[in-house]
């Protein structure tokens, strides 16, 4: 559809993930026509910010940019059951469509939303191109969701793109390079590195920190839920 609209002359404004996640290349040359801010970030539009504040400097970038696990955990972490917690996601539509049990809908916001989200952002910040398909991600069991809800006061799921490869606590997740950026996601502990202890919002919000030689830089804003997606679509980043 996307692909029509544009070769067509009509501009596009979407927060859809897959075709900008899986066909990024046979859609860049209509980059120009396609606004797709509120498809990573909700209401914060972090794709702008985040083309903005890359610089030959930058050392770490670190996100999270699932809003339903970031308010799961932090529901978790303030001593909430998991089906409850999990439950009010479902019913606040914060979760992923079609995901019933606590283990589906982490895996399906783990293994699917944030690969996705992972591909669009590294496709149109320019650190290289990947079809989200070929993000493999672990999927998490029963055992790991029980270690995962035991540790909520420490762990988030932070997505990392770095010039240098680390080691990390991590449970779930993925990890390889593009280009010159080694990117790695996961239920990270959040002790682990200073730079996270400033990065974790409350509640269902997104956030982004980019650290470098100009210093350290953070936006934050709420991430998931029809009002924060529409509100991130209103301006749209077309510039023709």
């Amino acid at each position: 559809y996307i692909d029509a609209l544009v070769k067509n002359g009509k501009q596009v404004v979407t927060c859809e993930k897959g075709a900008l996640g899986n066909y990024f290349p046979e859609l860049e040359p209509w980059m120009e026509k396609i606004g797709c801010s509120a498809a990573v970030g909700g209401g914060t539009r972090l794709l702008s910010w985040l083309r903005e504040r890359l610089t030959p400097g930058t050392k770490e970038i670190h996100l999270i940019i699932n809003g339903t696990l970031n308010y799961i955990f932090d529901g978790l972490s303030k001593g909430r059951a998991q089906d409850e917690v999990i439950g009010e996601a479902k019913r606040l539509g914060y979760a992923e469509p079609g995901a019933q049990s606590a283990l589906e809908v982490m895996n399906a916001e783990s293994c699917k939303d944030v690969p996705m989200k992972t591909a669009v952002l590294l496709n149109t910040c320019g650190f290289g191109k990947i079809r989200a398909k070929n993000i493999n991600a672990q999927r998490i069991s029963e055992m790991s969701l029980k270690k995962l809800v035991r540790e909520a006061t420490f762990r988030r799921y932070i997505v990392s793109i770095t010039k240098e490869s680390d080691e990390e606590d991590v449970v779930g997740g993925f990890r390889f390079k593009i280009g010159e950026w080694h990117v790695s996601g996961g239920f990270k502990d959040r002790t682990q590195n200073p730079l996270f202890l400033q990065l974790v919002p409350p509640g269902v919000n997104n956030a982004a920190l980019v650290y470098g030689n100009d210093g350290t830089y953070i936006l934050a804003g709420p991430g998931a839920g029809p009002t924060p997606t529409v509100l991130g679509g209103i301006i749209p980043d077309i510039r023709n």
